[in-house]
């Protein structure tokens, strides 16, 4: 009778930065590799099994062909027809590399959006913190809460972050731009 349970929060402030650095990284090399290797296989091999390099390579033999041999119609049809298969495997690789980079600006696009969302839910949070260590409110809960949006947000880029002593956290990048203020 009369028992109350007490929750102490135990948090290590120099492994959290430390975490915090460390991720923002990871997903930017993830995000690279999956977009160079798109890139990559654009360049490599097109829908029909060729590709750019062989491609102009071909056109360059038949030039050399047409150099040595002017006159002849069939080193001049081989040029044309390499310039050709060249021009559709150029025109296959642009549309390929136009297609990705319209995902990657939707990705970006989504990005921010949820960025956007996670400073907001920080900031909402700040809030409801400091407001309820004012009158005395247990506000454990509210800082696992927040601490999981910084989290979530240094995924998307460096970040570091400053607490007041009325709880209020501060984040910014690692250049010093503000994402969340008092």
């Amino acid at each position: 009778f009369g028992l109350k349970a007490v929750v102490n929060r135990e948090f290590d402030k120099t492994i959290w930065s430390q975490l915090l650095q460390s991720s923002a990284p990871t997903t930017y090399l993830e995000t690279q590799q999956k977009y160079l290797s798109q890139l990559d296989q654009f360049m490599g091999k097109t829908d029909n099994g060729a590709n750019v390099a062989s491609a102009l390579g071909d056109f360059d033999q038949a030039l050399s062909g047409l150099a040595t041999s002017p006159d002849e119609v069939s080193s001049r049809m081989a040029v044309i027809d390499k310039a050709q298969v060249l021009a559709s495997q150029l025109n296959q690789a642009s549309n390929d590399v136009q297609g990705l980079r319209t995902a990657a600006e939707a990705e970006i696009a989504d990005q921010i959006t949820t960025v956007n969302g996670l400073t907001q839910k920080i900031s909402d949070l700040n809030s409801r913190i400091v407001g309820q260590s004012n009158i005395g409110q247990d506000v454990t809960n509210l800082l696992d809460a927040r601490d999981e949006a910084v989290k979530e947000l240094s995924s998307f880029m460096d970040i570091g972050t400053r607490e007041s002593a009325e709880g209020h956290l501060s984040v910014f990048t690692t250049s010093g731009l503000s994402l969340v203020s008092d």
